[in-house]
């Protein structure tokens, strides 16, 4: 909102000048500046606030609402983690729980294991028809 009142102003002929507060005295002058200020704030890139932004000039408030994430059901952590994956993996056959494959984990990476959560959302992640031929081979003699 900060940013459209700015726009606002400098459309209108207007010098806009934002202070903002609890930050100490600092007068932003541009948009650019605005717009670094708000992803200092509130711990994001300015590259999103921007993007949110014309997202918003574009689309009006649907395009904030209706927002999806371009990463959306893939994991960074294990992307980043391959011997965690593969841990994962190797596991998926076993019909162990999230919980005793996210203990195993835990174990096997000595405090470098992702949360249970990122665990039991890679696992739902898979492919059910993966996760079953991973079951499938295992169950083999």
């Amino acid at each position: 909102m900060p940013m459209l009142e700015f726009r606002l102003a400098s459309a209108t002929g207007e010098r806009p000048v934002f202070v903002p507060g609890g930050f100490g005295p600092r007068t932003i002058n541009t948009l650019d500046d605005l717009a670094q200020h708000i992803a200092n704030k509130h711990g994001i890139s300015p590259r999103t606030v921007w993007k949110w932004y014309c997202q918003f000039q574009e689309l009006s408030f649907r395009a904030l609402a209706n927002g999806i994430r371009s990463d959306r059901g893939q994991s960074r952590y294990f992307a980043a983690h391959p011997i965690a994956q593969q841990i994962v993996q190797g596991y998926l056959g076993a019909r162990m729980s999230v919980r005793d494959i996210h203990r195993v984990l835990c174990g096997e990476l000595h405090g470098e294991a992702p949360s249970y959560g990122t665990v039991r959302a890679y696992l739902n992640s898979m492919p059910t028809l993966v996760r079953a031929l991973v079951q499938e081979r295992k169950a083999r003699p």
